[in-house]
């Protein structure tokens, strides 16, 4: 598998906090990132999330979660995931970003990435056009989070 990193964008702007994905889709296309980086806006996620990450070494899926405390800079690796049984949904879609992960890994194991990490806020209202204030005041902390893991991102023969 070559070294592919795709950050996996997952929302919808129609529908408030859950439009994070693809703020930040548009804002990491300003930024110059390395070549082996793809950014992908997959919408709500589901099978498009599946097809985005295949043939991926690495993937970072950012997505607006829910919880306690809209703003909470969030982050998890998808193993932990399976084990944790989280007190708040890890998405608001039909079909997951955990399912879909769940889908792809007991499907093609083969095409999968060796490593996905989801890095997402929690959200304030799902409802509705525009990010909340606490969810905008986030965006900052998201984005040095998302770098700080492509510089960090693990390397893997081609």
């Amino acid at each position: 598998m070559s070294k592919r990193v795709v950050v996996a964008c997952v929302g919808n702007p129609l529908t408030g906090d859950d439009g994070l994905g693809c703020v930040v889709a548009s804002l990491l296309r300003s930024f110059r990132l390395p070549q082996e980086v793809e950014v992908v806006d997959v919408g709500v996620g589901g099978l498009d999330l599946l097809d985005a990450l295949r043939g991926s070494s690495y993937a970072i899926i950012v997505d607006a979660v829910r919880g306690d405390e809209p703003g909470k800079l969030v982050r998890v690796e998808y193993k932990e995931l399976a084990r944790l049984k989280m007190p708040f949904p890890i998405h608001v879609h039909e079909l997951g970003v955990v399912e879909a992960l769940d889908l792809g890994y007991s499907v093609f194991p083969e095409d999968m990435p060796q490593r996905v990490v989801l890095l997402g806020v929690v959200g304030q209202k799902f409802e509705g056009e525009g990010l909340s204030q606490p969810v905008r005041r986030a965006l900052p902390a998201l984005l040095r989070a998302l770098l700080d893991e492509l510089l960090n991102a693990p390397e893997h023969e081609s």
